[in-house]
């Protein structure tokens, strides 16, 4: 995981094939994001919350450490964990790993900030096993202002990360997505219609423990059905440019503010600094490119009201790479 005193992001994170097929389907898959000392201190930290939650009477209106979990439903048994990052250090460093923060950063395409952190542990209800076709409960942010190019590449302004902590198989539940809909504007329903007809065009997340998902908000997507009697245990980490500045920050106690290091900072509290584009071209290699930091702008430079005199603002600004 991250050392919180070398937080130093690969520029680009995603190889040339990678990065393709996120600019194709809307998502890539990584595998070996985390090792196995990592997966199982989050398996055993996640596991050892729900123990303390299911120790209360009530822990489905109970807070530990900020954190909070919701139930199940009638064919699943699923923990749903929200805001847990206060509630041990292996979240913090896990948010602010410098690999899945460069995966973010580079889908972006700008400096980013957390906005959500996320948890399941779920498995099948073994007394009413669901045996019907996939309840897909598809959903995503439309495009619109979410998404746009640049230097030739798709970019979008809320991308999440999914790690798994145990392996999925075929039958284990894994993310569903319907591939290429991240770019598409047209009505959801015909999207959904187009996929029902046409299931090739359902993917859905086989892979190892410690692999990461990467993807865009505006690729409809849901959570598979679980038909296996394996257990899956993911953690999700939501970003968006760190200028979006929204109420999250206030969920964070004044104590445990007062202790993130600085340079972590703007990852969890955001910046009111204007964007710093992050402009990779498609072919570049892994952690060998300059990340930039550009500014894109146009302005007059003239008070003269008929001049058309213009001001470069367009600039790489060196102060925020170093």
């Amino acid at each position: 995981m991250t050392n919180t005193a070398t937080f130093n992001l690969p520029f680009p994170a995603l190889t040339t094939d990678q990065r393709y097929h996120f600019e194709v389907n809307g998502y890539v898959v990584i595998e070996d994001v985390l090792n196995p000392m990592e997966i199982k201190l989050l398996y055993d930290v996640l596991h050892e919350l729900k123990a303390e939650f299911m120790s209360y009477d009530d822990p489905w209106n109970t807070s530990i450490r900020g954190a909070t979990i919701t139930g199940k439903d009638e064919y699943d048994h699923r923990v749903f964990f929200n805001n847990m990052i206060e509630s041990h250090p292996a979240f913090l460093e896990h948010v602010s790993h410098n690999r899945i923060v460069g995966m973010a950063e580079e889908v972006i395409g700008q400096r980013v900030r957390l906005t959500e952190h996320n948890a399941y542990i779920n498995s099948r209800n073994f007394d009413n096993p669901y045996q019907g076709p996939g309840r897909y409960q598809w959903h995503r942010n439309r495009p619109g202002a979410m998404t746009y190019t640049d230097n030739g590449l798709f970019h979008c302004n809320f991308v999440k990360s999914i790690t798994n902590l145990t392996d999925l198989g075929p039958d284990d539940g894994g993310t569903s997505v319907i591939a290429g809909s991240h770019k598409v504007a047209a009505p959801e329903e015909a999207i959904v219609k187009a996929a029902r007809n046409n299931p090739d065009l359902i993917h859905s997340v086989v892979a190892p423990a410690g692999s990461t998902l990467i993807f865009s908000e505006t690729l409809l997507h849901a959570t598979g059905d679980i038909l296996s009697d394996h257990e899956r245990t993911i953690i999700i980490n939501g970003y968006m440019p760190w200028n979006h500045i929204n109420e999250t920050e206030n969920n964070f106690t004044d104590d445990f503010k007062s202790k993130v290091p600085d340079l972590l900072k703007p990852l969890l509290f955001g910046s009111y600094l204007n964007p710093r584009l992050r402009r990779r071209s498609l072919g570049d290699e892994v952690g060998l490119s300059d990340p930039g930091n550009y500014l894109d702008g146009w302005s007059l430079s003239s008070p003269d009201p008929d001049s058309y005199e213009i001001a470069d603002v367009s600039r790489r600004n060196q102060a925020d790479v170093d």
